[in-house]
């Protein structure tokens, strides 16, 4: 029950000593925003039924917890997208080296006398891929 949960809430922050007597409080209001997931309207309600003494601490350490996940999701981010790009990366960089291999046997191949029915077996390219490199030599 939201209702009954929210003016529990409120009791029990009630009670805490102040700012001005340690930091129990914040703890107990920073363990509560990380575990229950709470939506805006919900909090609203919540910081609405605690004392006014009370509320502008709750609402910087709702900020905090906020900022915290925005910079904690934008870390995770950043670091995943460096993984998939450094993945992409490497892919693509084995590709293209794995083609100028191919290539250059395919050249080399040709200057030691090779056929290209040969070329193809050793490089896995249809005819047409070797004869157009081939063909980039004569040109």
């Amino acid at each position: 029950r939201p209702g009954e949960l929210l003016h529990r809430f409120g009791q029990i922050f009630s009670s805490l000593p102040g700012p001005e007597e340690g930091n129990f409080f914040e703890v107990l209001v920073v363990y509560y925003l990380k575990l229950v997931p709470i939506g805006r309207e919900q909090f609203q309600a919540m910081v609405a039924a605690l004392p006014s003494v009370k509320k502008p601490e709750v609402m910087m350490l709702y900020d905090a917890i906020l900022e915290e996940g925005r910079e904690k999701g934008l870390r995770e981010g950043l670091e995943k997208g460096r993984e998939e790009g450094l993945e992409k990366g490497l892919e693509k960089g084995l590709e293209k080296g794995l083609e100028e291999a191919k290539k250059r046997t395919i050249l080399n191949g040709h200057k030691n006398g090779l056929s290209v029915d040969m070329l193809c077996l050793l490089t896995d390219y249809r005819e047409e891929q070797v004869l157009r490199i081939l063909a980039q030599i004569d040109d």
